[in-house]
């Protein structure tokens, strides 16, 4: 008996260990990659991209009315827009893509070997779905819009901006 507890104390500390693991570059609610995981890859693909010529496209987005949302149904309802958006995200990107949540509604995908056209594929992608809830879109790629990472997010960052004042979709 005392050989299975302790096995079992084992077994469980073995599934915390790997949790936590996870939760160190992961979303706990989305189970998305996390921001710090979104940096750490956007500034290897901009290397990369400048290294070896090639293009990948980033494509920042976040929930239109997403606060009231939250006041208007509670913070369950947030959350489970977010849930939803996130396996529509996962569902449009190919393989080698990446999603990421980084930070309250704003989301980020990094679309390996793709320019501005092949990012818009994707968020079309996305947004004729239509099972999810409204977003906002903003695109910027590398190395065409900037050649470094927090000019690439800036860039992409005030497109979905542009996007938000001209009343949602993709800018």
């Amino acid at each position: 008996r005392i050989f299975a507890n302790q096995a079992a104390a084992a077994i469980v500390s073995a599934a915390h260990q790997r949790e936590l693991s996870f939760l160190a570059d992961h979303d706990p609610l989305t189970r998305l990659l996390n921001r710090r995981a979104f940096v750490a890859r956007l500034d290897a693909e901009v290397a990369r991209a400048i290294r070896y010529k090639r293009s990948f496209g980033l494509v920042i987005c976040d929930l239109d009315g997403f606060k009231g949302l939250n006041d208007r149904l509670g913070h369950p309802a947030g959350d489970e827009a977010l849930l939803v958006f996130s396996r529509i995200l996962e569902a449009a990107l190919r393989k080698g893509d990446e999603a990421f949540r980084i930070g309250g509604d704003e989301l980020a995908l990094v679309l390996a070997e793709a320019g501005e056209e092949q990012a818009r594929e994707v968020v079309k992608r996305i947004t004729d779905d239509g099972s999810g809830p409204p977003a906002s879109f903003g695109i910027a790629s590398c190395p065409e819009h900037a050649r470094d990472s927090q000019a690439l997010f800036r860039l992409a960052d005030e497109a979905l901006y542009d996007a938000k004042r001209t009343g949602g979709g993709l800018q």
